[in-house]
């Protein structure tokens, strides 16, 4: 008597494969999307830890926020009267005193984790400060550059208001640079987003997730500024 052992046809096979591929792409894109849930989630936390210090900058300041400048690294020893950056401004607020290493401790709220660039973390400068409206009134003013402060009580639309988020195109991120305010193009989205969701804080200290700039949820004006700020050296977006 002769006995035949039963085996898998080549189709059975494939078939196989085929499935444990999709299963194996489905588990991936399952664990990318908890992981961008992840950086979301503590990219929002370290925004939110931004607004309460820049708030209590603020109170201590007249109702005035830190002035973000050009290309300003973050600099071990400033010396008297230098200009700083305005993460640099809010140490006092972090209890930071160890000025020798800008990435050590609490420091590290100033790292986006964030979701763009697929999750790519931005390093030490992640974040940038809104300063359009006061750089425009500024340059109104006849001013000799636009680095001012926003004033807290200029701010009508708070719930609008942008007044941090995360930099929007991995371009713009110059570890050098500890001042951004990323408004070039326009608020921290760089232009073409790509389907990058950038979290933004505003004055009344939420944080909102967006993929580009929606001028019926944020505004970076004051209200009664008619005019679009197009002629703003250094900020030529139009809203």
């Amino acid at each position: 008597m002769s006995s035949k052992t039963k085996a898998f046809t080549l189709i059975e096979l494939l078939v196989v494969i085929a499935i444990i591929g999709v299963l194996a792409v489905l588990l991936l894109a399952a664990v990318n999307g908890m992981k961008m849930k992840g950086y979301q989630s503590a990219s929002a936390s370290n925004l939110k830890q931004i607004g309460s210090m820049l708030m209590m900058y603020a109170a201590d300041n007249n109702g005035c926020f830190p002035t973000a400048h050009g290309t300003v690294p973050y600099k071990a020893n400033p010396a008297e009267g230098e200009e700083i950056s305005w993460q640099q401004q809010l140490d006092p607020y972090l209890g930071f005193t160890d000025s020798s290493d800008k990435t050590i401790g609490v420091r590290k709220v100033f790292t986006a984790p964030s979701s763009i660039n697929r999750g790519t973390p931005q390093g030490d400068n992640g974040f940038f400060l809104g300063t359009y409206a006061a750089g425009y009134e500024s340059q109104q003013a006849g001013g000799t550059n636009v680095f001012a402060p926003l004033r807290l009580q200029k701010v009508t639309r708070p719930t609008m208001h942008i007044l941090a988020g995360e930099i929007g195109v991995t371009g713009t991120n110059n570890a050098a640079d500890s001042d951004k305010d990323d408004y070039s193009q326009d608020p921290a989205f760089g232009g073409q987003t790509n389907n990058r969701i950038i979290q933004i804080l505003f004055v009344d200290g939420h944080v909102g997730c967006f993929k580009g700039f929606d001028d019926t949820q944020m505004t970076v004006r004051y209200e009664g500024v008619q005019t679009n700020g197009t002629n703003l050296v250094g900020y030529p977006y139009s809203f």
